[in-house]
C-alpha cells in the first residue's frame, strides 16, 4: 500500500526530524499552536494499534520518557496529551491509516520563542487550539531547543 505516511517517512519531509529510534520516527508537527507538538510515527506500515509487536511497545516506552523530558526542559511543559486518533485517515477514499501518535505538550503558562508568545488558551480541556503561523526561523528554534534536550 502506498499510504501517505509511508511516503512521508521515506522522504522524511513531514516536518523537522527530531529523533529516530529503531521503530519510531519523531517529527515536529506542522501546527505549533502548542509549542513542541510532535508526530510520532511507526517506521513500518501498520494500520492499527493492536498490531504493534512487543519490541515496538518496548521501544515506545523510553521514547515517551525522552520526549516528555525534552519538552519539560525546553519549554517547561506542564503535562502531556498523547493521542492515537487517525480520524482524518478515514476521510479519504480509500482510507490511508498509518499508526502514529500526536504528542501535545500542555501549558499552564505562556511560552516565548523568538519573540513569539505561545498560549495554551484551553489548558485542561480537550479543545483544538487555533492554528498558529510561525516563521521558519522560529520553527527551527523550537526544533533545536527540543533536540538540545533529547
Amino acid at each position: 500500500m502506498g499510504c501517505r505516511y509511508c511516503k512521508i517517512l521515506e522522504k522524511e519531509n513531514f516536518g523537522d526530524l527530531l529523533l529516530e529510534t529503531r521503530h519510531w520516527i519523531v517529527f515536529l508537527a506542522p501546527n505549533q499552536s502548542l509549542v513542541g507538538t510532535c508526530v510520532v510515527a511507526l517506521n513500518r506500515h501498520l494500520e492499527g494499534l493492536s498490531g504493534l509487536e512487543m519490541e515496538e511497545w518496548e521501544d515506545f516506552a523510553p521514547l515517551v520518557k525522552r520526549m516528555e523530558h525534552a519538552l519539560k526542559c525546553a519549554f517547561h511543559a506542564t503535562m502531556f496529551n498523547w493521542g492515537c486518533l487517525m480520524n482524518a485517515s478515514y476521510l479519504k477514499d480509500p482510507p490511508e491509516p498509518h499508526l502514529h501518535w500526536h504528542l501535545i505538550p500542555r501549558y499552564n503558562h505562556e511560552v516565548k520563542v523568538n519573540g513569539v508568545i505561545f498560549e495554551d488558551v484551553y489548558f485542561g480541556h480537550m479543545k483544538p487550539q487555533p492554528p498558529k503561523n510561525i516563521s521558519l526561523k522560529t520553527r527551527k528554534m523550537i526544533s533545536e531547543k527540543i533536540k538540545e534536550n533529547l
